[in-house]
């Protein structure tokens, strides 16, 4: 597996709960002050077992509606801002996504997962290589399994 792999990963609803998903959730809370917002979410289980793996397979970016700053307080926070190479926030997303030769995008809005891949393409004058994941919205549920069928998808790359 060549390591030109890059996965770019979605922040809110993929990695913690949907922005729209309101406490108390069955998962342990997280609260962080970005401006003049306070935001609490919950991370998903198994995130940092998914992080891991997918690391090793590739470089990890995260891209995000939000802002950069927020993105920033939230990795941080979730203890996982170590895993990622680059973030992609809404400051410079649609003129941010690098060109990238084989890319994973991993999101939970099929919508906006397609938009970020048609973007990229539209940069691109060689074939390349993009699949889009779609997850279910994680809304706080501790049984949540998505990252360890991520894992497996990830195992037989």
């Amino acid at each position: 597996m060549a390591k030109n792999l890059v996965f770019v990963i979605d922040l809110d609803g993929t990695l913690k709960t949907d922005s729209h998903a309101e406490p108390p959730f069955e998962c342990p809370s997280i609260t962080i002050k970005a401006g003049n917002y306070t935001y609490t979410f919950a991370k998903r289980p198994h995130v940092d077992d998914f992080l891991k793996v997918a690391s090793t397979k590739g470089k990890l970016y995260l891209g995000t509606a939000g802002g950069e700053n927020y993105a920033k307080l939230a990795l941080k926070a979730m203890g996982i801002d170590h895993y990622f190479d680059k973030i992609i926030a809404a400051e410079n997303f649609m003129r941010g996504i690098p060109f990238l030769k084989n890319c994973i995008f991993i999101d939970n809005d099929k919508e906006m997962g397609s938009l970020k891949m048609t973007k990229m393409a539209k940069t691109s004058t060689i074939p390349i290589r993009q699949d889009l994941w779609t997850v279910d919205t994680f809304m706080g549920d501790l049984k949540d399994k998505v990252m360890l069928e991520l894992i497996e998808e990830i195992n037989v790359l």
